[in-house]
């Protein structure tokens, strides 16, 4: 039977402040934090999750930073061992969203229109603890190819991925509402994969992409269920009338972390 990693000495309390930060969602020091749970920091350390040199003697500590890095290491980890994910209970789409509110003055990122498309494997963390760490990355492995592929052949590109989540941008809304069709049919079996888009104005800089619009596209990501698209409003009325393809009813929708109610509507292939 395959040895799975254990997470030592990270307490559930631990976790909801780890999640906190990887949103960009605190409001204390995450060195306050991890100072009060030395276990936990000595095993993040060993899992290369946060600098060892985090508690030594600083006063401020760069959250955007951090965060970063937390996110780029959990995304090494979870190509390889996606168990990790579930033994910190940590969501893919969790740890690509991220509050604009939160993003420091002088981030240097810049507004560019953009639609955004999230997209994750439902059943995918039962996959992996049924058949184990091997089997579930030789899967992610395939899948990563098939979202590049399907991705680039409608001229986006993928800005993220961590474990069996991607966030995918597209200059045109038409092109990111074929793309969730296409993903959804070329989901990797026995799993079916889901998917979100929102459009507007996002904040870019070098490979990332962060603000409201990414947090509306997850979130909307976070409605569907297994074999379908949903996209808000916005997307909708953008593309208009595209061959082969239908929307469903527009239905009103409250979503975590967004104020105002989003409208959104499923996308049919006909």
């Amino acid at each position: 039977m395959e040895r799975k990693r254990v997470i030592r000495g990270i307490t559930p309390e631990t976790i909801d402040k780890l999640k906190q930060a990887i949103s960009s969602r605190i409001t204390a020091s995450l060195t306050e934090q991890l100072r009060d749970a030395p276990e936990a920091f000595e095993r993040l350390v060993e899992l290369g999750l946060v600098d060892p040199d985090l508690l030594e003697g600083q006063e401020e500590v760069d959250l955007a930073a951090t965060v970063r890095q937390f996110r780029d290491r959990i995304a090494e980890l979870a190509a390889t061992e996606p168990s990790v994910l579930q033994q910190l209970e940590v969501r893919p789409l969790e740890v690509m969203r991220t509050d604009e509110s939160e993003l420091p003055k002088s981030s240097g990122f810049v507004r560019v229109p953009m639609t955004v498309l999230f997209s994750d494997l439902e059943g995918f963390t039962s996959f992996t603890s049924e058949r184990g760490d091997l089997e579930a990355s030789a899967l992610l492995t395939d899948h990563y190819d098939t979202v590049e592929a399907i991705t680039r052949s409608r001229g986006g590109k993928v800005i993220k991925k961590i474990g069996d989540g991607h966030m995918l941008a597209f200059a045109e809304p038409a092109a990111a509402v074929m793309a969730s069709l296409e993903l959804t049919d070329a989901a990797p079996g026995p799993l079916r994969l889901r998917a979100g888009a929102h459009q507007g104005a996002v904040l870019q800089a070098s490979d990332d992409l962060l603000g409201h619009v990414v947090n509306v596209a997850s979130r909307v990501t976070d409605l569907a269920s297994g074999g379908t698209a949903l996209v808000t409003r916005d997307v909708r009325e953008s593309v208009g009338a595209l061959p082969n393809v239908a929307f469903a009813n527009t239905r009103s929708e409250r979503l975590d972390g967004v104020d105002e109610d989003v409208e959104i509507s499923q996308v049919l292939a006909v």
